[in-house]
Protein backbone atom coordinates (compact mmCIF):
# COMPACT_ATOMS: atom_id res chain seq x y z
CA UNK A 1 0.00 0.00 0.00
CA UNK A 2 1.36 3.30 -0.74
CA UNK A 3 1.30 6.23 1.42
CA UNK A 4 1.25 8.96 -1.31
CA UNK A 5 -2.28 8.99 -1.07
CA UNK A 6 -2.51 9.79 2.68
CA UNK A 7 0.29 12.31 2.46
CA UNK A 8 -1.28 14.30 -0.39
CA UNK A 9 -4.50 14.40 1.47
CA UNK A 10 -2.93 15.80 4.66
CA UNK A 11 -0.56 18.36 2.65
CA UNK A 12 -4.17 19.27 0.57
CA UNK A 13 -6.07 19.34 3.77
CA UNK A 14 -3.02 21.38 5.68
CA UNK A 15 -3.16 24.14 2.21
CA UNK A 16 -7.10 24.49 2.82
CA UNK A 17 -6.44 25.45 6.39
CA UNK A 18 -3.33 27.99 5.78
CA UNK A 19 -4.38 31.27 5.67
CA UNK A 20 -2.01 33.55 2.96
CA UNK A 21 -1.16 37.09 3.84
CA UNK A 22 -0.81 39.35 0.69
CA UNK A 23 0.98 42.72 1.55
CA UNK A 24 -0.47 44.69 -1.41
CA UNK A 25 -0.05 48.19 0.77
CA UNK A 26 2.95 49.72 -1.85
CA UNK A 27 3.42 52.82 -3.43
CA UNK A 28 5.16 51.51 -6.66
CA UNK A 29 7.29 55.06 -6.66
CA UNK A 30 9.91 53.12 -8.60
CA UNK A 31 7.79 52.28 -10.99
CA UNK A 32 7.07 55.75 -12.19
CA UNK A 33 3.80 55.23 -12.44
CA UNK A 34 0.96 56.88 -10.56
CA UNK A 35 -0.88 53.47 -9.61
CA UNK A 36 -0.82 51.92 -6.83
CA UNK A 37 1.51 48.77 -7.13
CA UNK A 38 -0.93 45.97 -7.01
CA UNK A 39 -2.66 47.31 -10.07
CA UNK A 40 -0.42 47.28 -12.09
CA UNK A 41 -0.78 45.65 -15.43
CA UNK A 42 1.38 43.17 -16.65
CA UNK A 43 0.57 40.79 -19.61
CA UNK A 44 -3.27 42.16 -19.40
CA UNK A 45 -3.89 41.30 -15.56
CA UNK A 46 -2.81 43.36 -12.32
CA UNK A 47 -0.34 41.92 -10.21
CA UNK A 48 -2.89 41.28 -7.03
CA UNK A 49 -4.96 39.27 -9.56
CA UNK A 50 -1.77 36.98 -10.54
CA UNK A 51 -1.42 36.81 -7.26
CA UNK A 52 -4.82 35.50 -5.76
CA UNK A 53 -5.03 33.68 -8.62
CA UNK A 54 -2.19 31.49 -8.19
CA UNK A 55 -2.68 30.90 -4.53
CA UNK A 56 -5.89 30.07 -5.83
CA UNK A 57 -5.23 27.56 -8.20
CA UNK A 58 -2.87 25.51 -5.99
CA UNK A 59 -5.99 25.12 -3.17
CA UNK A 60 -4.92 27.73 -0.98
CA UNK A 61 -8.75 29.30 0.24
CA UNK A 62 -8.30 31.91 2.99
CA UNK A 63 -6.26 34.79 1.22
CA UNK A 64 -5.78 38.24 3.04
CA UNK A 65 -4.83 40.66 1.64
CA UNK A 66 -3.09 43.81 2.95
CA UNK A 67 -3.64 47.42 1.89
CA UNK A 68 -2.43 50.33 2.09
CA UNK A 69 -1.58 53.40 -0.03
CA UNK A 70 -4.65 54.28 -2.20
CA UNK A 71 -6.44 51.23 -0.55
CA UNK A 72 -10.08 52.36 -1.80
CA UNK A 73 -9.07 51.32 -5.11
CA UNK A 74 -7.09 48.42 -4.83
CA UNK A 75 -10.70 47.36 -2.55
CA UNK A 76 -12.95 48.45 -5.08
CA UNK A 77 -10.89 46.58 -7.92
CA UNK A 78 -10.81 43.14 -5.20
CA UNK A 79 -14.96 43.56 -4.60
CA UNK A 80 -15.32 43.25 -8.24
CA UNK A 81 -12.72 40.67 -9.04
CA UNK A 82 -12.13 38.72 -5.98
CA UNK A 83 -14.85 39.11 -3.59
CA UNK A 84 -13.93 35.71 -1.51
CA UNK A 85 -11.05 37.99 -0.30
CA UNK A 86 -10.75 39.51 3.07
CA UNK A 87 -9.29 42.56 2.64
CA UNK A 88 -7.29 44.33 5.95
CA UNK A 89 -6.47 48.17 5.82
CA UNK A 90 -4.08 50.36 7.32
CA UNK A 91 -4.57 52.39 9.60
CA UNK A 92 -3.35 55.18 7.40
CA UNK A 93 -3.09 58.59 8.20
CA UNK A 94 -1.84 61.14 5.76
CA UNK A 95 0.39 63.19 8.60
CA UNK A 96 2.12 59.92 9.73
CA UNK A 97 4.49 58.31 7.82
CA UNK A 98 3.36 55.20 6.27
CA UNK A 99 3.46 51.88 8.91
CA UNK A 100 5.53 49.50 6.60
CA UNK A 101 4.92 45.89 6.49
CA UNK A 102 6.05 44.54 9.88
CA UNK A 103 3.32 47.48 11.53
CA UNK A 104 1.06 46.56 9.20
CA UNK A 105 0.38 43.06 9.53
CA UNK A 106 0.63 43.38 13.29
CA UNK A 107 -2.25 45.77 12.98
CA UNK A 108 -4.17 42.82 11.30
CA UNK A 109 -3.12 40.56 13.69
CA UNK A 110 -4.34 43.38 16.44
CA UNK A 111 -7.47 43.80 14.44
CA UNK A 112 -8.65 40.14 14.01
CA UNK A 113 -7.57 40.19 9.90
CA UNK A 114 -5.50 37.66 10.45
CA UNK A 115 -5.76 34.45 12.78
CA UNK A 116 -3.24 34.72 15.60
CA UNK A 117 -3.54 30.87 16.10
CA UNK A 118 -3.13 29.72 12.09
Amino acid sequence: MSVAPQVFDRLLSEVRRTQVVIMAGGLGRRMGLDTPKPLLIVAGKTLIDRCIEYYEANGFEDIIVLLGYRAEEVERHLAESHPEVKIGRDPFDPAVRPVGKAKALKHALDTGVVDKEQ
